[in-house]
C-alpha cells in the first residue's frame, strides 16, 4: 500500500458520542475528530487503506443520513497519521483529582494531590476528552469506593474502572460487547501505576447475577442504554447505584422520565456543556 484514503466531513457535534457505534460497521485505519469553527460542529477525518474505496463511499453515505456536509474522499500519502496525532497531546487536568497522560512511554508526573491515569489515544471510546466521561470521572471523584464492587459497562478504552480501582473499588468489570475494545482496555490497563487492573469481559449485561455490583457506570447514548435499563437494575444490590453519561441536556427530562418509571430514585444529575450525567439508586 502507497497511501490511504481520507474521508473528511463536518458533524453536529452532538453526533460525536455515535460514532463509534457508526464507525463500527466499517473496516476504518482509524479517525480524528476537532473542533469545527462554526460552533456546535466537528471536522472528521476517517483513514481507509487505499483498496477500500467502496468501504469509504458507503461510509460516506451513512454520515450524510446522520447530517454529514462537506463530503469529500481524498487520496493520501503513507504516514502515521496516529503516531503524529499523539504526539501533539497534552495531559489534561479534569476536576480536582484526575490527570489523564497520553503518553505511556513519555509520562508527566501528576501534580501534587492528582492520580494519574496513563489514556494513549488508541481504538476505542474513552481518552477522556469528551464531556460525557469527563462527568462520570466528576462523579467518582467525589466518592471513596474502598470494598465497592463495580461494573462499567461499554467499558471502551477502560478509563472509568481504572479511575473506580483508583478510588478503591475492590473489585472492577469493565463490560462490552466489541473485542477489540476489550483487547485495548486490556493494553491501556498494563500501562497504569495502580496496584491492581479490572478484569475484562466480551458479553451482554444479561450474563450478571442478581444483585451483584454497589456500583454500576454506564457511558453511552441513551438508544443504547434504556434497552439494558431491565438488566441493570437487576444487577444492582437492593442499595446500589448507577451513574448514566452520553445524555444530552434536551433528553435530560425524558431520561428521568423513563428511569423513575423503572423504579429508580434519581438522586444527582451532573453537567457539561450540552451533556449531562444521570445517577440514580
Amino acid at each position: 500500500m502507497t497511501g490511504y484514503l481520507n474521508l473528511k466531513c463536518s458533524l453536529p457535534e452532538s453526533l460525536e458520542v455515535e460514532l463509534p457505534e457508526i464507525l463500527s460497521a466499517s473496516l476504518i485505519l482509524g479517525c480524528q475528530v476537532d473542533p469545527g469553527v462554526e460552533g456546535r460542529t466537528l471536522v472528521l477525518q476517517v483513514f481507509f487503506e487505499s483498496d477500500h474505496r467502496d468501504d469509504a463511499i458507503a461510509l460516506g453515505r451513512v454520515l450524510e443520513t446522520h447530517g454529514a456536509t462537506g463530503i469529500v474522499l481524498e487520496e493520501a500519502p503513507q504516514e502515521d497519521w496516529l503516531a503524529e496525532y499523539r504526539q501533539g497531546l497534552h495531559p489534561i487536568e479534569i476536576g480536582h483529582l484526575w490527570w489523564l497522560d497520553p503518553h505511556p512511554e513519555a509520562p508527566t508526573p501528576a501534580p501534587p494531590g492528582r492520580i494519574r491515569l496513563t489514556i494513549e489515544p488508541r481504538m476505542a471510546f474513552g481518552t477522556g476528552s469528551h464531556e460525557t466521561t469527563q462527568l462520570i470521572l466528576l462523579e467518582l471523584e467525589r466518592r471513596q469506593l474502598d470494598g465497592v464492587r463495580v461494573l462499567d459497562i461499554g467499558t471502551g478504552s477502560g478509563i472509568l474502572g481504572l479511575a473506580s480501582i483508583a478510588r478503591g473499588a475492590s473489585w472492577v468489570i469493565g463490560h462490552d460487547n466489541d473485542p477489540q475494545a476489550i483487547f485495548v482496555a486490556r493494553e491501556i490497563a498494563r500501562q497504569q501505576d495502580l496496584s491492581s487492573t479490572p478484569s475484562y469481559l466480551v458479553s451482554t449485561a444479561a450474563c450478571f447475577a442478581e444483585k451483584s455490583f454497589d456500583l454500576v457506570l454506564c457511558n453511552m447514548i441513551s438508544e443504547h442504554f434504556l434497552p439494558m435499563l431491565p438488566d441493570m437494575i437487576r444487577i444492582m444490590k437492593d442499595d446500589g447505584e448507577i451513574v448514566l453519561s452520553g445524555i444530552l441536556e434536551t433528553q435530560k427530562a425524558s431520561i428521568v422520565d423513563e428511569l423513575q418509571k423503572a423504579g429508580l430514585e434519581v438522586s444527582r444529575v451532573g453537567s457539561l456543556n450540552e451533556w449531562v450525567s444521570i445517577t440514580a439508586s
